[in-house]
């Protein structure tokens, strides 16, 4: 999979592998003729990223969005220098019988990741000398972490032990969620294409004057 864009459609298609029905191959042919559309459309990197070589992650979840099994799904996205450069959407492995749930999965396997990645990038010369942030927003979560024996709590604080931080923007002032929800849900057509089209949004991760931070999670003393 070279493209992140349809990684939700992966994802689902791939649960009916084995006994595919006819509605599922139409949708995978859906798939092929989305493909077959924008042949001309690729990643692209740019060397003029205001912070070159910094990484940074956006993270979403869609609690219970498995109408045959109710789990829930995980979507992020690492960015490095304008473009993607790890991403996934996968169901959980578990049922979460609350969205506090299904964010500590969700937040359990971006930070993994991003942990995972800081390292390689260190092996090949490019050492992250600041906290990779974690995009997200969910503002009830946020809340959740609050508390000091909450789960979430020591999730983040583990995490930003390891300079990994996480950071909540709302909706209102930075459409975060219709980018990286491509990932985590099902959404509307014309809202998929307007994410897609915005190529040039994925990369206000790396400016930090562009966004609007409403709730920041942690805040790291130097």
């Amino acid at each position: 999979m070279t493209r992140p864009n349809p990684a939700w459609s992966y994802s689902e298609l791939s649960k009916y592998v084995q006994f595919p029905g006819i509605a599922h191959m139409e949708a995978a042919e859906h798939v092929l003729r989305y493909f077959r559309d924008t042949w001309n459309v690729s990643i692209t990197y740019a060397r003029d990223s205001p912070k070159p070589n910094e990484l940074w992650e956006w993270k979403d979840e869609d609690w219970a969005g498995d109408n045959d099994t109710r789990r829930s799904h995980t979507g992020y996205i690492l960015m490095m220098n304008g473009g993607p450069i790890s991403w996934k959407s996968r169901r959980q492995d578990n049922i979460s019988l609350s969205p506090f749930e299904a964010e500590f999965v969700a937040a359990s396997q971006a930070g993994q990741e991003a942990l995972y990645l800081r390292e390689t990038l260190k092996d090949f010369g490019y050492q992250q000398n600041t906290a990779t942030e974690i995009y997200k927003d969910n503002l009830a979560c946020v809340a959740e972490s609050q508390k000091k024996f909450s789960p979430l709590n020591k999730l983040y604080a583990y995490f930003l032990s390891k300079c990994v931080m996480f950071s909540c923007y709302s909706r209102q002032s930075f459409s975060v969620n219709q980018l990286v929800s491509i990932f985590a849900s099902n959404i509307l057509y014309h809202s998929f294409h307007r994410c897609k089209s915005r190529k040039h949004e994925w990369r206000a991760g790396s400016e930090g004057g562009k966004l609007k931070r409403t709730v920041p999670i942690f805040h790291l003393d130097s």
